[in-house]
């Protein structure tokens, strides 16, 4: 094993060239000892710069999930995932006096004053 370069743009350098070898140069088995890149294709679907913020409908609260993957919602602190850490979720209130919590479309989690589910 080699050691650290001296600089971080030396570091980088050997990186980039390691890279080269390993994906251009370098024979895997399981190709019939071709190199990955001789198999790369570039998808033909279009990946966007950005991906756009779920929209929600009128009526749903929206909170941002904070760093500790909580939100706060009628002055409690829910954990919801260190998964959605910066992302909006819509909450929507239910007749129990708990909430539901969603992303887009997919249901998250229920709770009420007393459980989480």
């Amino acid at each position: 094993m080699n050691p650290p370069a001296p600089t971080l743009a030396d570091q980088q350098r050997a990186f980039d060239a390691f890279r080269r070898v390993y994906n251009e140069e370098r024979p895997h088995e399981a190709l019939g000892q071709r190199p990955p890149a001789s198999r790369y294709a570039p998808s033909p679907r279009p990946y966007p710069n950005k991906i756009a913020s779920p929209e929600y409908p009128a009526g749903v609260a929206v909170r941002r999930v904070r760093s500790n993957g909580e939100i706060k919602w009628a002055g409690e602190r829910i954990f919801l995932s260190a998964a959605l850490i910066g992302e909006p979720v819509g909450l929507v209130p239910m007749t129990t006096g708990g909430g539901r919590s969603c992303s887009a479309i997919w249901r998250l989690a229920c709770w009420t004053a007393t459980s989480c589910v």
